[in-house]
């Protein structure tokens, strides 16, 4: 391309192209700033594991202001558990009656409490895994006769 004089600039085409490359750079520009904003931007799944009773007990109790054992004396866990409270501070709240530990909202479970958890859904769940097993199957043995019929 040659050099740009004084002259050039007063022939309209080639000003036109100028300003089209400008605009065209420019949607250029927007399409991936868009793109970038569309593919970097994460939502955030906050999540708290289940607790052993010393661990929640200090974090609740740390909540509460109540937490007086001194520092020679905790036990790892419980100084675990305080660190990570610290870490997420403005997550852990208590709620409810009776009190009980939440973390962003949802609660914290202890380890004894899980078992019963899994238990009563899968009490809740209607079919057994071998029924949907079979349900599955039969749905696949239809799918090939359909086929075959075709």
């Amino acid at each position: 391309m040659k050099p740009v004089s004084k002259n050039d600039m007063a022939n309209p085409v080639l000003s036109a192209d100028y300003v089209y490359l400008f605009f065209f750079s420019f949607k250029i520009t927007c399409l991936l700033f868009l793109i970038n904003l569309v593919f970097t931007t994460r939502t955030v799944h906050r999540s708290c594991s289940p607790k052993s009773e010393a661990a929640y007990d200090a974090i609740f109790r740390t909540i509460e202001g109540t937490f007086d054992i001194p520092v020679k004396e905790r036990t790892l866990e419980q100084n675990n558990a305080i660190s990570t409270y610290y870490k997420r501070k403005d997550l852990y709240t208590i709620q409810g009656q009776p009190p009980r530990l939440y973390f962003d909202n949802k609660p914290v479970l202890k380890k004894d409490e899980c078992p019963r958890l899994i238990k009563k859904q899968y009490t809740q769940e209607k079919r057994h895994w071998t029924e949907a097993h079979v349900s599955s199957v039969e749905e696949q043995i239809l799918w090939i006769v359909r086929k075959i019929d075709m």
